[in-house]
Order: structure tokens, then C-alpha cells, then sequence
């Protein structure tokens, strides 16, 4: 790690490759939950990952504050100037991640993981409507064909719909409200601030929920639990660390490597293997979310 604490020769590189690698660590923790959901309920799978990231948070910020020497450690990336909306954040992205990891239990790993990937265009619709942002055809364009390609993964005409998809499609549009919400906070809070308070307002909802789905787990389980846990602190934190070297408008783009690793972990652990328009679908939602991306980034200039 010697290389990250001096400037590195292409630093918009080494966060491109940062978040392309880190985010591939997403369908890695979401296999392990699918597996452990034989056994445990959803609520402590998901409990299970916010206590190890909530760890490696506490972790982070203390290794981040020894570096600027600060002389109260700790409290100058925790202090936040909009609390309430971290909060409400962070208890989105629980809501969004226990809808997702339930959805795992019935339908394919990169059907949930494509679906949930309808978040970003989504938030087109929602900023809008609740932001007031004018929005272009390009990238109403890019909304339907964004639908379009759901379709094309569900095929709700041929009979083959599970119920469960309904659960992706709701994580999908909690996930375009807090990524709203992380755009606000973005203004004015830094990067690994919003990290350490989803952690730990995610793990305070998934405390109180787990009365509701509680199973003594196995220690097995618990180990399990860790690993799956370690896997989605490195994917996020890994966004984080990526901001330090890139901007948004160039890393933004390589999150969607999370599909195609989604499709080869599916198929290595699970032998799911979409069929020739599920593949095509999640194809085009790609294309679709990197072109009302690249509008947006437009439209901003």
C-alpha cells in the first residue's frame, strides 16, 4: 500500500481500476448471504454484514485521523452538519440491501443484482419530481429503455415472474432515493463521513430488526457472516478510497462492473446462468445507465 500514500503517476486510472475491483467484491458478499439463507433469515444476514462494516469503519476513520494527526481523533470525520439525513440515508440503504438479499432466496443472483441496477435511472424520474431538475428526452429515453430491459430479464409474459422480483424492483427504488440523498450530502459531507454513518445507522435498523428473524446461527455461520461482511466493507470503502484519486464523473461508470461479476459468480457457485434475453436485458440496462449518466454529467457542465 506503500504506492497509495504518494501521488501516484495516473491517479484518474488508479481509481478507475479501484472501484472496477472493489465493487467486484459486491457479488461475492451477495453469494455468501444467498448460501447462508438456507439457514439464517435475511434480517441477520444483513445485521451480520453491518456489524463487520460498522468494525472496519471504526477501523478506517481511526487510521484516517492518526494520518491528518488530528488531536481529537475521530472527531472531525464523524461530526456531520446534516445528521438527520445521514440517518434517514443510512436507513435506506439498510431497507434497500435487506429487499435485495431476501430477493436472493428465489430468483437468480444476477437477475436482483441487474434489477437493482434500475436505481440510478430511477433517481432521473425522482429528481424531477421531487428536486425539480430538468430533465432532457435523452435521458427520459434512457428511463424507458431502462424499464425495457427489466422486462426483457423478468419476461413477465411468459409466466416465468416470481414474486420475490418485486423485492428487487422495491431495493431498486429505495436504492434511487438515497442515492438522491447522497448527492445532497455530497455538497457539503465528505465521502467517508457518509461511509461511517450508513454503517452505523444501517446496523441501528438491523438491530431493531432482528427480533423479527432471529435464528442462533451456526459457527460456521458466524464466520460466514464475517467474510460477507469484509467483502461489502471493501466494495465500499473501496468507492470511497477511488474519490481520493478520480472524480465522480470518472468512476461512476465502472460500478456497473458489478453485473457482468454478478453473471460469473452466479454461474461458479450457484450454476445460474441467464438465458439469451435475460443476458441481452442486463446488456442494455448497462447501456442504459451509462448513457442517462453520461447525460446527466452533460447537462451539469
Amino acid at each position: 500500500m506503500a504506492s497509495l500514500a504518494s501521488r501516484p503517476r495516473n491517479p484518474v486510472l488508479l481509481g478507475i481500476v479501484i472501484t472496477a475491483v472493489c465493487v467486484s467484491f459486491l457479488p461475492m458478499g451477495d453469494a455468501i448471504s444467498k448460501h447462508l439463507m438456507q439457514r439464517i433469515s435475511p434480517i441477520e444476514v444483513v445485521w451480520g454484514r453491518y456489524v463487520v462494516q460498522l468494525v472496519i469503519a471504526i477501523v478506517v476513520v481511526a487510521a484516517n485521523m492518526a494520518r491528518l494527526g488530528s488531536a481529537a481523533p475521530g472527531t472531525t470525520i464523524i461530526a456531520t452538519r446534516q445528521w438527520r439525513l445521514q440517518i434517514l440515508r443510512g436507513v435506506a440503504v439498510f431497507a434497500s440491501s435487506l429487499c435485495l438479499i431476501a430477493s436472493f432466496q428465489f430468483i437468480p443472483l444476477v437477475d436482483a443484482i441487474s434489477i437493482i441496477f434500475l436505481g440510478p435511472i430511477l433517481a432521473v424520474i425522482l429528481s424531477a419530481r421531487l428536486l425539480g431538475e430538468r430533465v432532457g428526452w435523452h435521458r427520459w429515453a434512457a428511463v424507458c429503455v431502462g424499464f425495457l430491459s427489466v422486462l426483457m430479464i423478468l419476461k413477465p409474459g411468459m409466466g416465468l415472474v416470481h414474486w420475490a422480483a418485486s423485492l428487487a424492483l422495491v431495493a431498486a427504488l429505495i436504492n434511487s432515493s438515497h442515492q438522491l440523498m447522497t448527492r445532497r450530502l455530497a455538497a457539503t459531507e465528505p465521502a467517508l463521513t457518509t461511509f461511517a454513518w450508513s454503517s452505523a445507522a444501517g446496523l441501528a435498523a438491523a438491530t431493531l430488526a432482528l427480533p423479527f428473524g432471529w435464528t442462533a446461527p451456526a459457527w460456521a455461520d458466524w464466520a460466514l457472516l464475517s467474510v460477507g461482511g469484509i467483502f461489502l466493507a471493501i466494495a465500499q470503502y473501496g468507492q470511497v478510497l477511488a474519490l481520493r484519486f478520480a472524480p465522480v464523473s470518472a468512476v461512476a461508470p465502472f460500478n456497473y462492473t458489478t453485473i457482468p461479476a454478478a453473471l460469473v459468480v452466479g454461474f461458479v457457485v450457484f450454476g445460474e446462468l441467464p438465458d439469451a434475453m435475460g443476458f441481452a436485458g442486463a446488456t442494455l440496462l448497462i447501456l442504459a445507465g451509462l448513457y442517462a449518466f453520461r447525460r446527466e454529467r452533460t447537462a451539469s457542465v
